[in-house]
């Protein structure tokens, strides 16, 4: 492979890169929006060509099962396709995923006894050709490709001209609406649709069915047969809002 990387001549948050994004096919954001020596680098990952998938026990490569395990086929692609960083990014090539409680139950042989609220994969592995990572202690933005899709060097210049439209529309709108915070010594615009919707929230216990599981886990604790838990609940919550806002609500909040 003819990785190439690119430093942007401009720097641009990689959340608000992401919006121009956040539509593209398996598109992925790892977010390190607090920006501290643990949290340095935010990675966004474009143009999967490869997902390895485990469901069921079963494996999936592209969602077509095979005859071997999740197991083999991540160490044979892995085994085939090393690829060299040279770079001081954490990444230029591979994978970002993620291996569910489930899976790791599965590795230590550890049965559920509760049954699954939500079905998802146990295992996801998906391997991107094209990442956009961000230095946020730098204030630097990185383009990466591979030149598995295309070309190395049109898949960088294809990003970076969406990249510099998108935010060169962004300013437009927001010079338009007036919508303009402090940044610094500078005043940038800033593109606020954060809408309010009504919600309803279903938890998957009632209060009687919640105070006898922390009086059962209380007597566990008490006969000695567990000595720290950790009680939770799920909750199921209904709205109209967009995923990604929600996400965004949250990394602010939080």
């Amino acid at each position: 492979m003819a990785t190439k990387v690119k430093k942007l001549d401009f720097y641009k948050k990689s959340e608000d890169i992401f919006e121009k994004y956040k539509d593209e096919n398996m598109a992925i954001f790892l977010d390190s929006s607090l920006e501290n020596a643990m949290g340095q680098y935010s990675v966004i990952g474009l143009n999967p060509y490869l997902i390895l998938k485990e469901c069921d026990g079963i494996f999936y490569e592209n969602d077509v099962p095979q005859e071997i395990t999740f197991e083999e086929g991540m160490q044979k692609y892995l085994e085939k396709q090393k690829e060299e960083n040279p770079t001081s990014l954490p990444l230029i090539a591979g994978a970002l995923g993620y291996f569910s409680y489930d899976y790791g139950r599965k590795q230590m042989g550890v049965p559920s006894g509760e049954k699954e609220l939500v079905t998802v994969p146990e295992a996801v592995l998906t391997f991107y050709d094209c990442f956009i990572v961000e230095d946020c202690q730098e204030k630097r933005t990185y383009l990466v490709s591979n030149g598995i899709s295309e070309d190395a060097a049109a898949e960088i210049g294809a990003m970076e001209k969406a990249i510099r439209e998108f935010t060169e529309a962004g300013k437009k709108e927001g010079s338009e609406t007036g919508e303009k915070k402090e940044s610094g010594n500078s005043m940038v615009t800033e593109n606020s649709h954060r809408e309010k919707f009504r919600i309803q929230v279903h938890p998957n216990f009632e209060k009687e069915e919640y105070k006898q599981a922390v009086d059962r886990m209380i007597r566990y604790i008490i006969e000695g047969d567990i000595y720290i838990a950790n009680m939770t609940q799920q909750l199921t919550i209904e709205s109209e809002k967009p995923p990604l806002d929600v996400f965004y609500d949250l990394r602010k909040n939080n």
